[in-house]
């Protein structure tokens, strides 16, 4: 399966440089290519964990593609960066979903006849684990990661609530309830300043402090001598971009302005990730005025 990923992302990576944008690019993978990844995936779900890791690869390198990541990205803040589930989960998830269906006659009736075996009938007094299968004995290792086995075990590890949810939809969102989704400013903008801004926000950008801290330089110092070229650093303080800067605070002021709130609570953070408590619109106008400047002040005009 991975290596079925592997020409299809190359097309991406080849778009990654074109003019397509992250929001584009993203809706390519994930309605063309990560449902070629998982399809059958229920099939598949006693993956070695060498074949499972060789699967989430191909989506880790859509990630970096996607958003423009280096390599010296960790997993954690990619899937944080484009708020996506592993492969793994999903697939967790996928099986959960057709337990449901079969315990509730959504599926073929034969398939009934497997919850209706003695291994695993459903605890029908009223206890706390309602809801609960029992446990299937596996001798071996490749059975008790197959389908009945380990879904079985998973399903009872839910809540009481979720495995009786009664509705499929309602089973699918106690799945979900800690989804993520990312904000739409993520994705304006051009796909040069979009790739900046997103390397500033993940910490693997060229300032000199994010090539110092992984290992690519041997100091953090910024040209005009500061000992530490990081993101406050470059946004706030260095004298190189004065110019550029005097336009964006002015313009990050107008903007307070327009819309009635402090000057002070646009932070070096809300440069970078927004503020949840300020609207789409202006989160929206910050990301902006924050491309306009990285684009003017030249910083990273090769790279």
């Amino acid at each position: 399966m991975a290596s079925v990923g592997r020409p299809i992302n190359s097309w991406i990576y080849c778009g990654a440089y074109s003019t397509l944008d992250r929001r584009t690019l993203e809706i390519v993978y994930l309605t063309h290519i990560r449902p070629i990844l998982e399809y059958s995936n229920i099939v598949f779900c006693n993956l070695s964990d060498g074949d499972s890791e060789k699967l989430e690869s191909t989506q880790i390198r859509a990630a970096r593609i996607i958003t423009g990541a280096t390599i010296s990205c960790s997993k954690a803040n990619l899937y944080l960066e484009t708020g996506w589930e592993e492969l793994k989960t999903r697939r967790t998830k996928q099986q959960l979903i057709f337990l449901y269906k079969i315990k509730n006659n959504m599926t073929s009736p034969s398939l009934q006849t497997f919850l209706e075996s003695p291994d695993l009938l459903t605890r029908r007094y009223p206890t706390r684990n309602t809801g609960e299968f029992n446990t299937i004995m596996a001798r071996t290792e490749n059975y008790k990661k197959s389908f009945f086995p380990s879904t079985v075990s998973k399903w009872n590890s839910l809540d009481t609530k979720s495995r009786n949810a009664s509705s499929l939809l309602a089973f699918k969102s106690s799945l979900n309830n800690d989804l993520k989704s990312v904000p739409n400013y993520y994705k304006i903008g051009t796909r040069r300043n979009q790739i900046t801004h997103t390397r500033l926000r993940l910490g693997c950008s060229n300032l000199m402090y994010d090539l110092y801290k992984n290992f690519i330089k041997p100091r953090p110092n910024c040209l005009c001598g500061h000992h530490t070229e990081d993101y406050i650093h470059y946004f706030m303080n260095c004298p190189l971009y004065n110019v550029a800067r005097n336009t964006m605070f002015l313009q990050l002021e107008v903007l307070a302005q327009t819309h009635n709130i402090p000057l002070d609570s646009v932070t070096t953070d809300t440069l970078l990730v927004g503020d949840l408590n300020f609207s789409n619109i202006v989160n929206t106008k910050v990301f902006e005025i924050v491309h306009n400047y990285i684009h003017s002040s030249g910083r990273f005009r090769h790279g």
